[in-house]
């Protein structure tokens, strides 16, 4: 049983409605605090945790330290590259120091947190020497960008990753000639025309 106060004899009573009872313009009744603790308080915390996190994601999705796929465009004619807008990444030609023009992509991660600068190195042969794999592979050791990566259907790549927060035309120029660089400088390891057949 609850104790509520009742307007009408201006005094407790006993009632065996285990129903809280509602507050009104003319007189209050008092609400069972177990009832509040169990039902009110839970409703509250959840609507309160929903509001902080649509307001968080919000203010991600409004940061303005990070790039968005407009502003990569923008940032690539201001380092001169002449790039090719594909929709979600952009393909731009390079020359390097060797003398080979490199096509490499540049995309976003899922989440936007990164910028990915990523040469395709071609597709793995049906018949190849696994010793040539592993030893590319090792390359990585040690090393942070860019680096050697095979895609589910068997692709070579060599990328490049980058912070997704205040980022430049000359540090997005910067990762572009690095990957190019790199890619002439270790074609001996991703150039499958090259590698032995199998054993």
């Amino acid at each position: 049983m609850i104790a509520t106060f009742d307007r009408r004899t201006q005094g407790r009573s006993l009632t065996q409605d285990p129903q809280p009872v509602r507050a009104s313009a003319f007189g209050l009744r008092f609400c069972c605090p177990l009832t509040v603790r169990r039902f009110i308080l839970p409703r509250f915390r959840s609507i309160f945790a929903l509001a902080l996190l649509a307001f968080a994601s919000s203010a991600l999705a409004a940061d303005p330290a990070k790039l968005s796929h407009a502003g990569l465009g923008k940032l690539l004619k201001e380092a001169g590259y002449n790039s090719e807008d594909n929709g979600l990444t952009y393909a731009v030609p390079v020359g390097n120091k060797e003398g080979w023009i490199v096509d490499v992509m540049l995309d976003f991660t899922k989440d936007d947190s990164c910028l990915l600068v990523i040469f395709n190195g071609g597709k793995l042969p049906k018949s190849f020497d696994q010793a040539m794999l592993v030893k590319m592979l090792q390359e990585n050791d040690g090393t942070a960008d860019p680096y050697f990566g095979l895609t589910k259907d068997g692709m070579i790549t060599l990328s490049y990753s980058i912070d997704n927060r205040g980022l430049t035309a000359d540090r997005v120029k910067q990762a572009i000639t690095a990957v190019s660089d790199y890619a002439a400088k270790k074609a001996a390891l991703w150039q499958t025309s090259k590698w032995p057949a199998a054993k």
